[in-house]
């Protein structure tokens, strides 16, 4: 972990944040990561204010006819809610759903292959994404109603909504962090987002305790436990004696959301458990004492290994990966496009793997690519297995998808470049390249060195990655929870 974060966790820890309250609810642990982002993945000097990304739902006139209609439909769905074994907060989120041979499956939860033993009940807590494929559930938009109530309490009862002591307080904390960090945080802007994320909090504590009564679950499933407004979730399922399991999603290595300084109980509203892909991210985690880790594995990843087995690996396939423009863009885009032009006559296939973000926009923002017809553009839809399975060599700089590439028997380079965000990728790629995941490089001669003399990565032990038979041990481990559950609860 970088100075800066170490920094910003001792700062944390130092002013006892997480135990901090405005107008009676805990705060800090809901706005951290979206602060905590902005002081170490943005250069220093950055203007932007903090955005929490509380889903508040204000809309305009014109959109209050179409909220009516979502009220009622969610209203209709709450009525048919059932009982079940599970509830399982579904984000719909792009990258849980990718493509398997032309359909759209949920690839953190649906493989685990739940719903072949337990009763699912699904709650949307984003608005649902129409792209991807909806099995009965309910949104959030069932607390419409509750929201506009309480804008109208807020309006005519406005102090009583009002922290004073809190927000002097929150002002100091800005000065101070603004001068520590070099930022320009804006004290006006982060009270008006805690006064709203504390309304929404309790909102949603009451729309919590509605599904829950509804549904009576064993267990409660998420994918990714810091959306903000899935904290007040956590309180109220402990109400209920339910425990609550996160499904590990992605990198955790530096990420805030796992890492703390305070690993104390005190203003932590988290999950239970966090389900781990293996031992090896334990070893790059910190997390509170109420949080526990069991390691199970990345059941997607397996089903997709075997699938792909078969497929004949091209020995002069390069495939480039983009993590996103924040990161990467312009400097992986300029490489690829400098080998293409100095290599193009040893018959190499180039090709090019957008972040998912960017396939909207990659036309615009990477002109020499678009220019480039030597180049080819993957498809979305392509299955990043078959890449790794059908290409001996990729290129990565900070992207995610090395660590499953670490699975196959190819060739892993990490380009390495001088930029502002230098620290914050190789952060994200130091622990892969202590196990040997990828062999460094700097420009397109010594690249293509490295594809000529045919260097590879060192063999990394990839048990401690991801834990061999991921989907026996993830229903052997909800069995074990919900044992420990029912005889908590004096059930049978």
């Amino acid at each position: 972990m970088d100075q800066i974060k170490k920094n910003f966790l001792e700062f944390e820890k130092e002013k006892r944040l997480f135990e901090r309250k405005y107008c009676g609810t805990y705060y800090w642990q809901t706005i951290r990561f979206s602060i905590g982002r902005l002081i170490t993945m943005t250069p220093q000097g950055n203007t932007n204010s903090v955005s929490c990304s509380v889903n508040t739902n204000n809309p305009g006139g014109k959109r209050y006819l179409a909220l009516g209609k979502d009220f009622l439909k969610e209203l209709s769905n709450y009525c048919h809610l059932k009982k079940c074994d599970i509830l399982y907060f579904d984000k719909g989120m792009k990258m849980a759903y990718r493509d398997v041979d032309g359909k759209k499956e949920d690839v953190y939860f649906g493989y685990f292959e739940y719903e072949k033993k337990y009763q699912v009940q699904r709650c949307y807590y984003v608005k649902k994404n129409e792209k991807n494929p909806q099995k009965p559930g309910i949104g959030t938009d069932l607390i419409l109603p509750d929201k506009l109530i309480l804008k109208v309490q807020f309006l005519l009862r406005k102090q009583k909504y009002i922290d004073q002591t809190e927000e002097a307080f929150i002002r100091s904390l800005c000065d101070e962090m603004n001068v520590r960090y070099n930022k320009n945080i804006s004290p006006d802007k982060l009270i008006k987002e805690i006064r709203e994320l504390c309304i929404t909090h309790k909102i949603y504590e009451k729309f919590y305790s509605k599904i829950l009564k509804k549904t009576t679950p064993r267990v409660i499933v998420v994918t990714c436990h810091y959306g903000p407004i899935l904290f007040p979730l956590y309180n109220i399922a402990k109400e209920f004696s339910i425990p609550v399991i996160e499904l590990q999603h992605g990198l955790t290595c530096s990420h805030l959301a796992y890492n703390y300084g305070d690993v104390s109980e005190k203003g932590k509203e988290l999950p239970d458990y966090l389900f781990t892909y293996g031992a090896f991210w334990e070893e790059y985690m910190k997390l509170p004492e109420n949080l526990k880790t069991v390691q199970v594995g990345n059941p997607f990843l397996e089903a997709m290994k075997e699938k792909y087995k078969h497929t004949v690996l091209n020995e002069k396939a390069i495939v480039f990966y983009s993590s996103s423009f924040f990161y990467d863009g312009e400097e992986l885009e300029k490489l690829a496009v400098d080998f293409c032009k100095k290599y193009s006559d040893k018959g190499y296939e180039i090709y090019f793997k957008f972040h998912p973000g960017e396939m909207a926009v990659w036309k615009e923002r990477y002109r020499l690519l678009h220019n480039c017809k030597e180049i080819q553009i993957i498809d979305p839809s392509m299955n990043i297995y078959e890449i790794f399975a059908f290409a001996k060599h990729h290129v990565f700089v900070a992207s995610t998808v090395m660590y499953e590439a670490m699975n196959y028997d190819i060739c892993r380079y990490v380009y390495t470049f001088e930029s502002d965000l230098k620290s914050s990728m190789l952060e994200k790629q130091m622990p892969l390249m202590e196990k040997g995941g990828g062999v460094e490089f700097h420009d397109a001669e010594e690249l293509e060195d490295l594809i000529n003399k045919g260097v590879k990565a060192e063999a990394a032990l990839t048990d401690d990655i991801w834990k061999p038979n991921a989907r026996e041990n993830g229903q052997k481990a909800l069995e074990k929870i919900l044992s420990m559950s029912r005889a908590k609860n004096g059930r049978v």
